[in-house]
C-alpha cells in the first residue's frame, strides 16, 4: 500500500499580496499570471532555434492570448552560447512580509528549456537578506534559502541551457511542495475520533516521523497542510502542532481542522431564528467546511458567549444533532448523527477480527438532566462605564447586553458581548441593557431504573443554544448514548470503515453491534490493522 504524505512548504498569505515587475516582456504578457497555479504550459511552435520539430504536439498561437496563460516570455532570445546581451530581470514585491524556504521557478516543461544561470535576492525593505547564484539543471527548479520576514525578491537570469530561446517563465512559488514516500516516511499513526454525546468536539491527531533525504532543511510552518494519501485516496488533513529535528530526522505532532479551530476567537451574540449555515460560515470564517445538506434549512435561536471557535461550532453541532468529523478528508464535515439501522452496518467477520476484545461498563446513569435557555431582555439600565476617558476601551460580557448608551464619548463598535468606546478627556457615562437567562431543566429518567439503583445524575449545563423547541429531540439523542453505558475496544483489519459508522464485528463472546468513536492505526505496514472503541447498540445475539 503505496502512502504520500504532500506539504506544501509555502509562504502563507502570498496569494494577492503580490506584485510583479520586469525589465521586459513580450507585449501578450500578464505577469499575474506567474502565481496562477492553475495555468496549463502548452507547446506552442516559435520561431526559436529547434524548436518547431515536426511533431503534432506543437500548436500555433492563438490571436488572442488574454486568457490563454503565458506567464512571462522575455522579448531578446538567447545567444548562441544560450547567454543574454541584457539581463532579465523579475521584481516581486509584496503587501506585508512572508517566511518561506526559497523561490520555485517553473520554466517550460514541455521542451525542458530553462535558465540555467539565476540570481536571486530576497529584502526586508531596502535590507538586502540573501544574494545567492543558482544553476537550474531542470526546467521546474527550486531555489533554496531559508527567508524569515521578507518583502520583496529581485531575480535575474542571465544565461539559457539552449541558444536562441526566449526566457519562458511560467510560476513563481515562494516555498516549495514536499512529498514524502515509504521509504522516508518511518512512521505515520492517525487517531481519528468522535464525541459520542456530542459535548466537545474531538481533534483528530497524526504523529509523523519523517526521515529525510533531502539535505534541504524543512521549515514546518503550522498554517500549512500535511495531506497524507494511501493508495491515491486521501486519509487526511492535519497541521503541525510540533516539531522535533535532529539532522534529517522529523518528528512531528500534527492535528486537523478542528484544532485549528482552537486557534480562532468567536465573538458569539443573541440569535433568533438565525441560519445554521450562516452561523457554521461565521464561526469557520475561511476554513473548509461542509454543511450536510439535510442541516442547510435549520436555525438557531440562543446565545453564544464569547469562545473559541471550535466551542462555538459544538454548541451549534449539539443542537443540530450534528456530528463534526475530518476524517479521511480535506474540509471539516457537519452532518446528522446516523441512527441505527441493521442496513447501515459494516460487518467485520473472523478473517478481519483481532483475537482480543475488552468491553468497559461505565457506572449507570439513573437520571439526565438537560438545561434550556430563554433569553428574556430586561428593562433595566446597567451602567458599564463611569469616569474620565482620553482614548479608548472595550468592555466584554459575560452574559447578553444591548441598546447601548452613551454621554461624553463615542461607541465605535458594540454586539452582544461587547463595546468599544472613546472619549476625549472628559467624563464618560456608558449604559445598556440586558438579557435575563430563564432557564428550564428538563429530566430523564433511565428506564432501567430499580428500588436499589445507586443515583447517578448527568447534567448538561453549559448547552447555551438549547431551548424549549429543541430540548425535547437532544434529550432524546442523549438517552441512547447515556443510559448505554458499555463500550468495547477492539482490533480489525481496516478498509473503508470510519468514526461515526455502524459495525458488527466478531469477538471471542460473540457478535457485537456498535457505532465507532475512535480509531488507530499505522500507514506504513501492509495492512492497516486498527485499534477501535465502538459503543454498543446490540449484542447480535
Amino acid at each position: 500500500m503505496p502512502i504520500k504524505v504532500v506539504y506544501e512548504n509555502k509562504a502563507v498569505g502570498v496569494t494577492g499580496n503580490v506584485t510583479n515587475s520586469a525589465s521586459e516582456k513580450q507585449d501578450f504578457v500578464d505577469l499575474t499570471e506567474l502565481d496562477d497555479s492553475s495555468i496549463e504550459i502548452k507547446n506552442y511552435g516559435t520561431l526559436e532555434g529547434n524548436n518547431w520539430l515536426l511533431k503534432d504536439d506543437v500548436l500555433i498561437l492563438p490571436d488572442d492570448l488574454a486568457s490563454v496563460g503565458m506567464g512571462l516570455w522575455s522579448e531578446q532570445m538567447s545567444d548562441s552560447d544560450g547567454a543574454f546581451d541584457t539581463p532579465i530581470t523579475v521584481t516581486r514585491t509584496y503587501n506585508n512580509t512572508f517566511t518561506a524556504p526559497g523561490v520555485t521557478l517553473t520554466f517550460d516543461t514541455y521542451n525542458d528549456t530553462y535558465a540555467d544561470e539565476v540570481n536571486v535576492k530576497w529584502y526586508r525593505d531596502n535590507t538586502l537578506l540573501y544574494d545567492n547564484d543558482y544553476t537550474p539543471n531542470s526546467s521546474v527548479y527550486f531555489c533554496e534559502q531559508n527567508v524569515v520576514a521578507y518583502n520583496k525578491i529581485v531575480i535575474t537570469f542571465t544565461h539559457m541551457n539552449k541558444a536562441s530561446r526566449f526566457l519562458k517563465l511560467f510560476k513563481i512559488d515562494d516555498g516549495i511542495i514536499r512529498e514524502f514516500y515509504k521509504d522516508e516516511i518511518l512512521g505515520l499513526t492517525i487517531n481519528e475520533g468522535i464525541s459520542d454525546t456530542g459535548e466537545s468536539l474531538t481533534i483528530n491527531t497524526m504523529n509523523l516521523n519523517i526521515l529525510s533525504k533531502s539535505s534541504i532543511k524543512i521549515i514546518f510552518q503550522r498554517v500549512q497542510a500535511l495531506k497524507v494519501y494511501n493508495d491515491n485516496e486521501l486519509y487526511g488533513t492535519f497541521f503541525v502542532e510540533s516539531c522535533e529535528r535532529t539532522l534529517n530526522n522529523y518528528n512531528l505532532m500534527t492535528y486537523d481542522l478542528v484544532g485549528m479551530l482552537n486557534n480562532n476567537t468567536f465573538y458569539g451574540g443573541i440569535y433568533s431564528n438565525y441560519s445554521a449555515a450562516q452561523l457554521v460560515a461565521d464561526i469557520c470564517e475561511d476554513l473548509p467546511y461542509e454543511l450536510d445538506e439535510s442541516l442547510q434549512s435549520e436555525t438557531i435561536t440562543g446565545y453564544l458567549p464569547i469562545i473559541n471557535s471550535r466551542d462555538a461550532l459544538m454548541q451549534v453541532a449539539f443542537v443540530l444533532n450534528a456530528i463534526v468529523d475530518t476524517s479521511r478528508d480535506d474540509k471539516i464535515r457537519i452532518y446528522p448523527i446516523p441512527g441505527y439501522d441493521s442496513t447501515n452496518v459494516s460487518e467485520i467477520g473472523n478473517d478481519r477480527a483481532g483475537n482480543d476484545s475488552t468491553e468497559v461498563t461505565d457506572a449507570p446513569v439513573t437520571k439526565i438532566e438537560l438545561l434550556a435557555h430563554e433569553y428574556v431582555p430586561n428593562t433595566q439600565t446597567e451602567n458599564i462605564y463611569s469616569g474620565e476617558l482620553n482614548g479608548v476601551l472595550t468592555s466584554t460580557f459575560s452574559n447578553a447586553h444591548f441598546n447601548y448608551t452613551i454621554s461624553g464619548g463615542t461607541i465605535i463598535s458594540s454586539s452582544a458581548n461587547h463595546v468599544t468606546f472613546s472619549g476625549t478627556g472628559g467624563q464618560v457615562e456608558l449604559n445598556s441593557k440586558y438579557y435575563d437567562d430563564k432557564q428550564t431543566i428538563y429530566q430523564s429518567y433511565n428506564p432501567l431504573n430499580t428500588a436499589n439503583s445507586i443515583p447517578n445524575v448527568k447534567e448538561v449545563k453549559n448547552a447555551y443554544l438549547v431551548n424549549a423547541s429543541n430540548a425535547s429531540s437532544v434529550l432524546n439523542r442523549l438517552e441512547e448514548v447515556i443510559y448505554n453505558t458499555n463500550t468495547l475496544n477492539v482490533n480489525f483489519l481496516l478498509e473503508n470503515e470510519k468514526v461515526g459508522d455502524y459495525i458488527q464485528i466478531e469477538t471471542e463472546e460473540g457478535t457485537k453491534v456498535g457505532q465507532l468513536i475512535n480509531l488507530q492505526y499505522d500507514l506504513t505496514g501492509n495492512i492497516i490493522y486498527a485499534s477501535a472503541t465502538i459503543r454498543e447498540v446490540s449484542d447480535g445475539n
